[in-house]
């Protein structure tokens, strides 16, 4: 789980540089097509290294010998850890929504478009 949270913190971190770049040149349309490019990469690639740890979480046991024994509770223990990471998104949309208050990066690109 660690190595794909770093996945997707270098891809961010990447694409951060890009943006402040754009930002720095005072592109408008260039930093927005960076933005719309970022959030784009980033979500296609968390939904095909979903459906590939998914997928393949059967040969990722088997790759770290876990023992046969306690297979079936470690799959269902990393299917419960992989889906809580996208429902944490999920509550803090539902949380803002009943407060009324944007999180700091939605004000941001308010701000921006």
């Amino acid at each position: 789980m660690t190595f794909l949270t770093s996945i997707l913190l270098g891809m961010c971190m990447g694409s951060g540089a890009v943006v402040s770049i754009r930002f720095g040149e005072k592109d408008q349309l260039r930093l927005k097509e960076g933005i719309l490019h970022s959030f784009g990469l980033i979500a296609a690639m968390t939904v095909v290294i979903n459906i590939l740890v998914f997928a393949g979480l059967e040969l990722i046991l088997q790759l770290l010998q876990v023992p046969s024994s306690v297979v079936p509770e470690m799959k269902a223990y990393l299917q419960l850890q992989f889906s809580q990471g996208q429902m944490k998104g999920h509550q803090k949309q539902a949380s803002q929504e009943r407060t009324g208050l944007p999180s700091c990066s939605s004000t941001i690109l308010w701000k921006i478009f």
